[in-house]
């Protein structure tokens, strides 16, 4: 092939790449993707025991009958809501609590703060709840028939948590025929801030001229139980409340209940929020705006620890 004509060829190439990239560019900057305001994850408080004796061959902690050993539970806040003194409590079952000494309360709930996951604070805070206060600590009290007796220890973890969730850019026009600017029926980019209840997905569609309705998608992306705070977890009912932001605007219901939400059986349920015909759009309207919602509840999860306590010989 002729240099001249293989040097054209090659210039175009390139060009043409150059073009491409520009226009890849100005998409971009007609259309930029929004950013998470949050850290995200699927956790809120959580808690483990910190280790009552010495492991055995067979991995079970195992102390003699003689030994004392200390109940603790280690709470670490893994989510993004800040916790308040006496917003988590961890009672002890799977224990008859006449059989020990040095166990004083069944129920303890946390004296301080423990902060949230956040840029500065990877880790979370955390803060250690004591059911053996005493020097003694806790002793197995009964008489041991045979070799050994082994017990299993059960925590039921309460928290009140919040999950904070944000639609950047809900689409708002009086003219639905104008197609311009943002779209009203579509699914919304939506972010939830780290908490065990979930907003998965947003829709947005419209609801006669100049209204809108969202549609919040909330699931329970753990494994414990929820419900509407203050009030007692049920096998059947698991139920959340919410806040909209500017709720002047807005009529919310879950399922027809005005700002309560009962998940279904899978731990799933949807939000709609209808545009009220007070704040109904001018024909001239055409923005976007952020949607902000809060979801508010108390969750429950457990822990297990497995203890063998041996006879002294």
């Amino acid at each position: 092939m002729h240099k001249k004509k293989r040097y054209g060829l090659l210039l175009g190439f390139f060009a043409a790449l150059l073009v491409l990239a520009a226009c890849t560019a100005d998409q971009k900057n007609e259309t930029p993707t929004s950013r998470s305001p949050f850290e995200g994850g699927e956790k809120g408080i959580v808690g483990e025991f910190r280790e009552f004796g010495i492991i055995d061959k067979s991995d079970i902690e195992e102390i003699f009958s003689t030994e004392s050993f200390p109940i603790e539970v280690v709470l670490k806040n893994k989510g993004e809501h800040d916790i308040d003194p006496g917003d988590v409590a961890v009672s002890l079952t799977g224990i008859n609590l006449a059989d020990f000494s040095g166990i004083p309360n069944r129920q303890v709930s946390n004296e301080n703060e423990i902060e949230r996951v956040s840029d500065v604070n990877a880790d979370g805070g955390e803060e250690v709840i004591d059911f053996t206060p005493g020097e003694d600590n806790a002793r197995y009290l009964p008489q041991i028939i045979g070799n050994n007796v082994d017990i299993t220890v059960v925590g039921n973890i309460v928290a009140r948590y919040k999950t904070y969730v944000t639609v950047p850019k809900a689409c708002f026009k009086g003219d639905l025929k104008d197609k311009s600017f943002c779209e009203v029926d579509e699914d919304k980019t939506v972010f939830s801030s780290g908490a065990p209840i979930q907003v998965k997905r947003v829709r947005e569609r419209p609801s006669g001229t100049g209204l809108v309705v969202l549609e919040f998608f909330v699931e329970n992306a753990g494994q414990g139980k929820v419900t509407k705070h203050g009030t007692e977890f049920d096998a059947r009912i698991h139920t959340l409340e919410f806040e909209i932001s500017e709720p002047e605007k807005w009529d919310c219901s879950g399922r027809g209940r005005a700002n309560e939400l009962r998940l279904d059986s899978d731990g799933k349920g949807s939000i709609v929020c209808k545009l009220k015909d007070s704040a109904k759009l001018a024909k001239e309207d055409l923005f976007t705006k952020e949607v902000a919602l809060t979801l508010d509840y108390d969750y429950k999860d457990t822990i297990v620890k497995q203890l063998r306590i041996k006879k002294e010989e």
